[in-house]
């Protein structure tokens, strides 16, 4: 890692103070280690591993070692954080996990204990920030190469009713009213990533995917029927820029924006999951819940499961956020109904869809396909912001299961947004 990650001896101190909630007088810090993780599936950020030791003075001189992970600007990779720059990203994660999330949990009843949706973070600098580190106490991400059961995204609709109710709450209870978070925050909020305005890395990143997506589909389909599907792709992968704006027909809130399988930590008790953390908010944004709920359910489960359990699902979602909403005497009837929330997602399927195909292409990419590329700055920069096809093409006719995976979700894409007229 670049040694901009490294925290100095005073950063250190501070770190301990704010995790312990002692006074600098009371600890002493006796040893600090960093290891980086050089494969960790971020493509904004670097990671490490950072565990201090500190004895504490007033406590029978007994030693603790506090574990941490460390995301830092991915500054060893200048297409990265060309990226990053462009975006904001790392302003806009600053800013979310610490004041936004912390005005978010001083409207709450008991600060937020109750309503957890993320981790910890204990410092943060332009570049860096310092969160818990979650594996210590048994989280972990899935891939989706793993097996997930129901629970699974049932927590992670619940921990999204957390958020989105958070944002309402504090919407709500604000001695000025109406209020929004824009009036605060317009420029943190602002999507500049997924966006078309000039100069956004979105506008490079979806012509990228139409290249994608017409390479994947001339693999799959016949000639004719290709060169039909193909030059109706551009148009509708355009409304994607459209559907990551703040609504003006439905509720907006704070919402996480890049809700993918790698960016939700769950805790286990044996198999059973219990708990669950969201995390990454460099791309936080405000729009409908049905942003994040229809990303999550494209980006963290496949059609089987959507066919089976999106209804209920998204009963437990709404049922979660009105709990949320009357423990904090406000109605969930006149603010977020059920007919709403329905209707929202409808909407924000086509979403959902075009995310997929703009994500999944990648993210079902097994390592020994990918690997090469996020070593490599130049290969990145193809990769990100010229062609993926050859990789993609390689990963279509060399793994089976990413062949069935693509192919599934290509098909989706036809069938309900070129054949199909998006309902948005």
């Amino acid at each position: 890692m670049s040694d901009i990650a490294v925290l100095s001896e005073a950063e250190t101190v501070q770190v301990v103070e704010r995790r312990l909630d002692l006074a600098v007088s009371e600890f002493n810090v006796l040893s600090y280690k960093e290891r980086r993780l050089h494969f960790s599936g971020g493509f904004l950020g670097e990671h490490s591993l950072a565990e201090i030791t500190v004895r504490r003075i007033h406590d029978d001189n007994s030693t603790t070692t506090l574990h941490f992970f460390l995301k830092a600007k991915p500054a060893s990779s200048p297409p990265q954080l060309a990226v990053v720059e462009d975006t904001d990203a790392f302003i806009k994660e600053v800013c979310a996990v610490i004041n936004i999330f912390g005005k978010f949990r001083s409207a709450l009843n008991d600060h937020g204990k109750s309503m957890e949706w993320t981790c910890e973070c204990y410092y943060t600098r332009p570049d860096l920030l310092v969160f818990d580190d979650l594996s210590k106490k048994g989280f972990r991400a899935f891939n989706l190469n793993d097996h997930m059961v129901y629970e699974h995204f049932a927590l992670a609709m619940k921990a999204l009713a957390n958020l989105h109710s958070a944002s309402i709450i504090y919407e709500e209870r604000h001695p000025t009213q109406p209020h929004r978070l824009t009036d605060e925050y317009s420029d943190i909020l602002k999507e500049k990533f997924m966006s078309d305005e000039p100069g956004c890395p979105g506008i490079i990143s979806v012509n990228v995917t139409i290249k994608t997506v017409c390479t994947l589909i001339d693999l799959i389909y016949g000639q004719e029927t290709a060169s039909r599907i193909k030059s109706k792709v551009q148009a509708v992968m355009n409304l994607i820029f459209k559907l990551q704006r703040p609504s003006e027909r439905f509720r907006n809130v704070a919402c996480h924006g890049d809700i993918k399988r790698e960016n939700i930590l769950y805790l286990h008790d044996g198999d059973t999951p219990i708990d669950v953390r969201l995390v990454d908010f460099q791309l936080i944004r405000y729009a409908p819940p049905a942003n994040d709920i229809m990303c999550f359910l494209y980006l963290a489960t496949d059609e089987e499961i959507r066919d089976k359990c999106s209804s209920q699902l998204l009963a437990i979602y709404h049922a979660h956020l009105s709990q949320n909403l009357r423990l904090h005497g406000l109605n969930p009837d006149k603010i977020l109904p059920w007919k709403e929330l329905e209707e929202s997602c409808r909407v924000y399927k086509t979403l959902g869809i075009l995310i997929s195909i703009h994500y999944n292409p990648v993210i079902l990419l097994k390592e020994q396909f990918i690997s090469h590329v996020l070593k490599n700055p130049e290969e990145f920069e193809r990769f990100a912001n010229v062609d993926r096809s050859p990789v993609v093409t390689n990963g279509y006719r060399n793994d089976e299961s990413y062949r069935r995976r693509v192919k599934k979700v290509i098909e989706e894409f036809v069938r309900e947004c070129i054949e199909k007229a998006p309902e948005i």
